[in-house]
């Protein structure tokens, strides 16, 4: 049988129940206002990482936390900093007021 990997939770999973599997993921994140719990996790962990302010500004409001390589399925805590709206090149998306 083959096996695909979930770009989500990295979890290897047999090619006929994959697309089942992917779709678990997308009803989390509809289902829940910020995104799926894991994804609430890692936010708060790079905010806390970061003091809760913008990397580049240090502002305190409007915080966001940004892909630096622009792949919103790359969670790797190197690959996340904490930005303000106005610093983060797709401001508005995932804000925190």
């Amino acid at each position: 049988m083959t096996s695909r990997q979930c770009p989500v939770c990295y979890a290897v999973v047999d090619a006929s129940s994959y697309r089942s599997h992917r779709l678990r993921h997308v009803r989390e994140t509809r289902e829940r206002p910020g995104g799926s719990r894991r994804w609430r996790r890692r936010r708060q962990q790079v905010l806390e990482r970061d003091g809760w302010a913008c990397v580049i500004c240090q502002a305190t409001t409007e915080l966001e936390v940004h892909h630096v390589d622009g792949d919103w399925r790359n969670d790797a805590l190197d690959n996340l900093e904490t930005r303000c709206f106005t610093h983060n090149p797709r401001g508005g998306v995932g804000s925190l007021h």
